[in-house]
C-alpha cells in the first residue's frame, strides 16, 4: 500500500511539473534552467526508480522460475531413474516369487511322498514284525519245544530288538498321522492316578530287569480329567521309557502327582517326571523336542531310537493344551513336568 502511494505522488510530481514546463510557451525561449529542469524530469520519468526495482523483482522471479524449472527437470530425471530401479527390482522380486513358490510346491509333492512312502512301509512293516515278535515269544516259553539257556538268551535279545524295531515303526506311524493330522481326539473324564498306574505296570518287568527303582508320589485326591486316555498313555509312556532308558542300574525313577496348579490359572494337574539319569547338556535343551532329534550323550547312552518319542509327547500335550517342560543337569539326571488343565479346548 506505501508502495503504491510513492509511486502514484511520483509520477503525479513530475506529469505536473512537465505541465508546467509546457505551459511556459515557447520552449526555446525558457530559460536554460527550465530546460534543463524539463530534461530531468523525462529523464526521472524514463528512469524511475520503481520501474528499475520492479524489474529487478521479475528479473528475480523469473529467475528463480527458471532454477525451480531446471530443479523439477532434475527431479523428475532422478525419478525417472528411481522408479526404472524399482521396476527392475520388481521383476526381480517377481521373479523371485514365482521360484518360491515353485520350490514350496515341490517341497510339498516331496513331502507328501515322503508322507505316502512312510506310511505304506511302516504299515507294511507291522505285520512281519508282530509274527517274528510272536515267534521269539513261542520259543521263549517252550510253546515249540524247549531251549537250553544259551539259546533262550539269543531269543530274548531277538525279541528285545524286535520290540525295538516295533517301536520305531511305532514312532513313524505316529509321526504321519500328525503330519497329515489323521490323529482325533476322544475327551473322556479320567481318572489320571489310575492312568499311570496302568503305564507303569507295563514298565515293571523292564525296571527289574535293569535294576531300576520306578515310585509314584500321588495326591490323596483328584477330580477326574477331560482327556484322550490313549493319547495321555502314549505320552506318558513315551516320558517314563526314556527316563528308565537312560538312568543307570541301581538309579531311581519318581512319578509324582501333584494338585499344586489346581487354584492357578488355568486348574491344572502336574505329572512330573524326574529321574537320575545321564540329563541333558545344556546347549542341546533347546532343540530336545525337534522331531529326529536325540543329544550327544543319549546317543552314545544307547545308539538304538529313533529321536521322535519328546515330539509326539509335545504334540499329545499341545493338543489337550495343556505345558511340557524341563529341568536338566548333565550327570545328574532330568525332570519332566506336564501339566494338564482340567477343562481343556477338545481340538
Amino acid at each position: 500500500m506505501r508502495r503504491g502511494r510513492f509511486i502514484f505522488w511520483y509520477y503525479f510530481i513530475l506529469v505536473a511539473v512537465l505541465f508546467a514546463l509546457i505551459s511556459l510557451g515557447d520552449f526555446s525561449a525558457t530559460p536554460a534552467g527550465a530546460r534543463w529542469l524539463l530534461i530531468i524530469c523525462l529523464a526521472a520519468l524514463l528512469l524511475n526508480p520503481f520501474l528499475l526495482l520492479w524489474y529487478r523483482e521479475v528479473s528475480r522471479v523469473r529467475g528463480q522460475m527458471i532454477s525451480n524449472v531446471s530443479s523439477g527437470n532434475a527431479q523428475t530425471e532422478t525419478l525417472k531413474i528411481v522408479n526404472h530401479k524399482l521396476e527392475v527390482q520388481t521383476r526381480e522380486l517377481q521373479s523371485k516369487e514365482v521360484a518360491l513358490n515353485l520350490a514350496h510346491n515341490r517341497l510339498k509333492e516331496l513331502e507328501q511322498a515322503k508322507s505316502e512312502f512312510v506310511s505304506v512301509t511302516t504299515h507294511q512293516l507291522r505285520t512281519p514284525l508282530a509274527a517274528i515278535k510272536w515267534t521269539f515269544h513261542m520259543l521263549l516259553v517252550g510253546t515249540l519245544g524247549s531251549v537250553n539257556d544259551d539259546q533262550k538268551n539269543f531269543l530274548t535279545r531277538g525279541c528285545e530288538s524286535t520290540e525295538r524295531v516295533i517301536g520305531i515303526v511305532n514312532d513313524l506311524l505316529n509321526l504321519d498321522y500328525i503330519a497329515t493330522e489323521q490323529w482325533t481326539y476322544k475327551f473322556i473324564p479320567t481318572n489320571l492316578k489310575e492312568l499311570l498306574d496302568s503305564v507303569m505296570f507295563e514298565l515293571q518287568k523292564r525296571t527289574r530287569e535293569k535294576g531300576v527303582t520306578l515310585t509314584l508320589t500321588p495326591v490323596p485326591s483328584l477330580p477326574l480329567i477331560p482327556l484322550d486316555p490313549i493319547r495321555i498313555s502314549m505320552m506318558l509312556e513315551n516320558l517314563l521309557e526314556n527316563a528308565v532308558k537312560y538312568t543307570p542300574t541301581g538309579g531311581t525313577v519318581t512319578v509324582t502327582l501333584s494338585d499344586a496348579r489346581l487354584n492357578s490359572s488355568p486348574a491344572s494337574v502336574e505329572v512330573m517326571i524326574k529321574d537320575t539319569g545321564i540329563g541333558i547338556p545344556a546347549a542341546e535343551q533347546p532343540k530336545i523336542f525337534q522331531r529326529f532329534y536325540r543329544s550327544s550323550n543319549a546317543l552314545r547312552a544307547s545308539p538304538d531310537g529313533s529321536g521322535l518319542g519328546l515330539f509326539i509327547a509335545k504334540d499329545i500335550v499341545s493338543h489337550h493344551q495343556g505345558q511340557i517342560w524341563f529341568e536338566s543337569v548333565e550327570g545328574q539326571g532330568t525332570t519332566f513336568h506336564v501339566a494338564i488343565p482340567l477343562v481343556p479346548n477338545q481340538v
